[in-house]
């Protein structure tokens, strides 16, 4: 029967996506298995990219995460991510299809090895606000929720998160700015706490441990490339193509050489192609988001 089957006509990703979402209805409820959809493609959808992103968020409130994967380079790496980030999956670039069985394999072992899926909340104190809201593993993204209530899908072993937090000035004393709370669909498990501040006149300067400065390194290489991606888009070429430079530097510090000149030989182009190249394009959108900038060494 597969063999029969013939590969023509246009990319129309809904269909793929709405048709797994109807084989999955058929599995139970979300809070007795794993339910997960990978979305595989080698080309750009056309004409429903936002019914695409209606039928994520309609799999988040199911409790399905997607993992969208895209294949080769003729595809758009920003509606993947889109995708990913509303249904609260992940996306994933892959270059050549020899990588494709090793990348599928990875990632259905990965399912296979979590317990549930997970959601998160979490409730600021009065005053603060809040900035972003990064996940770190398995790679750098935004998370993305409604009334700071975020799905992150299924996971194994642990799951790491940077909360940017804007907070005005407050008089000396002890706060607590942020409570968080994790669960799984089924009810079974769960775990809360809080994040409290402490505030003295004349406090004398502390070290940063260097877990948050490593994620916060890890944050700030995402926000270069996202800054970048954004002034292509708004066709601020000379802007986007400085952004690329300064990327380039800061990959150059991370010991990341061949990623640095990669960043450099586009940004040397860009002005006047008016946008990266399609392998460029890919490897810089998704090799960044794997990468932290080194913290300094103390002292």
């Amino acid at each position: 029967l597969i063999r029969r089957m013939k590969a023509e006509g246009g990319t129309e990703m809904s269909y793929g996506i709405s048709a797994g979402l109807s084989e999955l209805s058929r599995a139970g409820s979300p809070g007795e298995a794993i339910s997960h959809i990978i979305l595989l493609t080698d080309g750009n959808t056309y004409g429903d990219e936002e019914e695409c992103i209606r039928l994520a968020r309609q799999a988040k409130n199911r409790g399905i995460s997607i993992t969208a994967v895209g294949l080769g380079t003729d595809w758009n790496e920003e509606l993947l991510e889109n995708i990913a980030q509303a249904s609260g999956g992940v996306s994933l670039y892959i270059p050549h299809p020899r990588e494709l069985p090793r990348t599928f394999r990875e990632r259905v072992e990965a399912l296979a090895r979590a317990i549930s899926s997970f959601y998160g909340r979490i409730e600021l104190n009065e005053g603060v606000k809040l900035k972003g809201l990064f996940r770190l593993d398995p790679q750098t993204s935004r998370v993305i929720g409604d009334d700071r209530t975020f799905f992150l899908g299924p996971f194994s072993g642990s799951v790491r998160l940077l909360a940017e937090l804007v907070i005005p000035p407050l008089p000396a004393g002890q706060y607590t700015v942020l409570r968080w709370e994790f669960g799984d669909m089924s009810g079974k498990l769960s775990a809360r706490g809080e994040v409290s501040l402490g505030m003295a006149e004349g406090a004398g300067e502390q070290a940063i441990p260097r877990e948050i400065l490593a994620a916060a390194g890890q944050v700030a290489i995402f926000k270069l490339r996202e800054k970048a991606w954004e002034e292509i888009r708004a066709g601020k070429r000379t802007k986007a193509s400085g952004s690329l430079l300064f990327l380039a530097r800061r990959l150059e510090e991370a010991g990341e050489k061949e990623l640095a000149m990669l960043a450099r030989r586009e940004a040397m182009l860009l002005p006047e192609a008016g946008d990266l190249s399609a392998e460029g394009r890919k490897k810089l959108y998704y090799n960044t988001r794997l990468l932290a900038l080194k913290p300094p060494e103390e002292g």
